[in-house]
């Protein structure tokens, strides 16, 4: 499984890179939601992992980018807050981890999108 992990916290996504990989993922990272777009379009990605609030739009400017480009893209939202707190459109999104929580939890929403 080719997963995208977008957040622009580099010890984040070397911690996610490290874990996803080691249960049998292939991990391209990016730390915009332009920066992600480029690869969405350019690359084979099954799914997309990404930070709910980050700089060139968060969340809102990615899945109305998938939206536009890949309507079918599974995507997981992550967040240090919870998602009632984000007020994020959960019409595309597949699941949420809060940050903090036991990344098993987060590994086992992925295994379920295959």
């Amino acid at each position: 499984m080719n997963i995208l992990v977008v957040d622009d916290d580099a010890v984040m996504v070397e911690l996610l890179q490290y874990f996803l990989e080691e249960n049998g993922m292939s991990v391209t990272t990016a730390a915009s939601p332009p920066e992600a777009l480029e690869f969405l379009l350019h690359k084979k990605i099954d799914l997309v992992v990404s930070d709910a609030i980050m700089p060139g739009g968060g969340a809102r400017r990615l899945l109305a980018d998938i939206l536009k480009t890949q309507p079918d893209m599974p995507v997981i939202l992550m967040s240090g807050y919870g998602p009632n707190d984000l007020n994020l459109p959960d019409h595309h999104a597949r699941g949420f981890w809060r940050k903090g929580e036991a990344i098993d939890n987060l590994i086992a929403m992925v295994k379920a999108v295959r």
